[in-house]
């Protein structure tokens, strides 16, 4: 099929929305309902169908309908036999060959098509003669067509074919119907073709049934709320304390994710946000103290194997963890890919690192160099190392493929071809090759900048993403929960901890209110707005 330059030829001719043959409008009603009729599978239509067929031996459109009909009603071997009948006495009949053609697609004998259709599958070189198509009879064919190269594995011919459908009608069911054929069979390819990495622990922490010893009890709170409804002026209460007591606090509650697993894991069936979202709030706040000496820390959480991600962070790893690997690790690119280069690391923790690199060039354009040599690294060493079991993972390289055509890394261009020729990017990511050649050489899109929160208490806003992406100092950080704390402490109708507030614009007035709290809604519970999605897809950042 697959043919050189010089031996193109280009093909055309018209498709008409209109029959091809003149007709009066009792008869065209007539068939019409025929039709319907035979597609319905309505009682008696097989009778008057044969009716038709022995009073217009010369039509095959007739024995079309029959042969319909017949299939409606599940009588395949009267099916077969009146469309031999019609391939027979019309051999050129156009709809004699589809329905041919779909019982050999049927029969999983798609080697038989093109002695029907054509080795080429086009239309107008099976008629040459013909210069006008009814719509109808393009679509059908042009559908068969597509289902043949599905069939043999020719994803390209069948996109092309399926682009003209289309472009023709893109809201006829055959269009769906193609689509969805199409999309399974890559999915089916890609899983046949699918490379995984075994994950397990790779950092041992002693297994322990009791919780760390603090130095800061206020930090017990973690074990008690869950992210969404942490108090603000408990977040204000930790930043101002000191330091490095804090840090070394924060970093032992990271390890009791580890060290205390098997016991929760046992513990709670169900998963208690309030309870073990503890992980997930030292995170937040080592990314606000800007403590970039606890990377390490963060990367023996992530080190645990997927079993053990899976239940601290369900499906939501990307959600949590980009925006304070992107704080803590931007100035520690050499860290990230050593992490990202060990073998056995899960690879959903693997990709956080590639997006995380990514975002520099986003975040610091002038950075762009530094990041497209850091990615050829990686991508070099997968090339050198393509039978290491513990590095190889479809999964991670794909991804991580995509996050570099994001960046206008052209560089790389000789790089994705030989990931290409490894099998190691499935063609349900993309048309082909030349599709990641375009996208690496077009224009960085920042639209797909994220925003980083500008301090601690955005990492606990569902409104973060909205707030402008600049950098953040900790030591201002700090100053500022100190003013908060001292402006709460000369108004005693703030409850620190308590359920009345007063905003700044209230204190000129001296007015008060009383905050009822709503029920919380878990991020991967549910949307109480019953979409049916999950709150954190649907209205948690609304």
């Amino acid at each position: 099929m697959k043919k050189s330059p010089n031996n193109i030829k280009r093909l055309s001719y018209q498709i008409s929305y209109e029959p091809l043959h003149e007709i009066d409008e009792a008869t065209s009603l007539y068939n019409q309902k025929l039709l319907q009729d035979a597609n319905a599978g309505k009682w008696g239509i097989i009778r008057k169908l044969k009716k038709c067929v022995a009073n217009n031996p010369d039509n095959p459109i007739y024995k079309n309908y029959l042969y319909t009909a017949y299939k409606r009603k599940r009588k395949d071997e009267e099916a077969r036999a009146i469309l031999d009948q019609t391939i027979a006495q019309h051999p050129d009949y156009l709809f004699g060959k589809l329905c041919l053609a779909g019982e050999y697609l049927y029969a999983e004998k798609i080697e038989e098509i093109p002695k029907i259709l054509g080795e080429t599958m086009e239309l107008k070189l099976l008629y040459p003669e013909r210069d006008v198509f009814h719509v109808s009879e393009v679509m059908t064919f042009l559908q068969i067509a597509c289902y043949y190269f599905i069939g043999i594995k020719e994803w390209d011919h069948a996109r092309v074919r399926l682009d003209i459908m289309r472009q023709i009608d893109s809201k006829n069911p055959m269009v769906e119907a193609v689509e969805e054929k199409l999309e399974n069979a890559l999915v089916t390819a890609d899983l046949r073709k699918l490379i995984t990495v075994d994950s397990y622990p790779k950092v041992d922490y002693p297994a322990s049934k009791t919780a760390p010893v603090l130095e800061h009890e206020l930090l017990r709170n973690f074990y008690k709320y869950s992210t969404e409804d942490f108090p603000a002026d408990l977040i204000d209460q930790i930043m101002v304390l000191p330091r490095n007591t804090l840090i070394r606090d924060l970093e032992l509650i990271v390890e009791d994710a580890s060290r205390r697993y098997d016991w929760f894991y046992k513990k709670n069936r169900h998963f208690v946000f309030s309870e073990q979202e503890f992980p997930v709030h030292a995170l937040y706040f080592l990314a606000g103290l800007k403590a970039t000496g606890s990377l390490p820390v963060i990367l023996n959480l992530l080190r645990q194997g997927e079993d053990r991600l899976e239940y601290w962070f369900s499906d939501s790893l990307e959600e949590i963890f980009v925006e304070p690997l992107y704080v803590l690790g931007e100035s520690q690119l050499e860290l990230l890919r050593e992490f990202i280069l060990e073998p056995h690391i899960a690879a959903s923790a693997r990709m956080l690192i590639s997006k995380v690199v990514a975002q520099i060039v986003f975040q610091q354009p002038r950075r762009k160099s530094e990041v497209v040599q850091w990615f050829r690294k990686v991508l070099q060493y997968h090339l050198d190392h393509p039978d290491n079991e513990g590095i190889i993972d479809t999964e991670f390289i794909q991804f991580t493929v995509l996050e570099i055509t994001s960046v206008n890394a052209k560089e790389l261009i000789p790089l994705f071809k030989k990931i290409w020729n490894n099998g190691w990017v499935f063609e349900s990511q993309a048309e082909n090759l030349d599709f990641f050649i375009r996208t690496l050489k077009a224009p960085v899109d920042y639209e797909d900048k994220m925003f980083i929160p500008k301090d601690i208490h955005g990492f606990y806003s569902p409104e973060y993403p909205d707030i402008p992406s600049t950098g953040w100092d900790p030591v201002e950080n700090k100053e500022a929960a100190l003013n908060r704390l001292m402006r709460k402490k000369n108004n005693p109708t703030v409850e620190t901890l308590g359920g009345t507030y007063m905003d700044e614009d209230e204190q000129e007035t001296g007015t008060t209110g009383t905050y009822i709290a709503k029920p919380k809604t878990g991020r991967n519970e549910p949307c109480p707005c019953g979409s049916g999605k999950k709150y954190k897809k649907c209205c948690l950042n609304k």
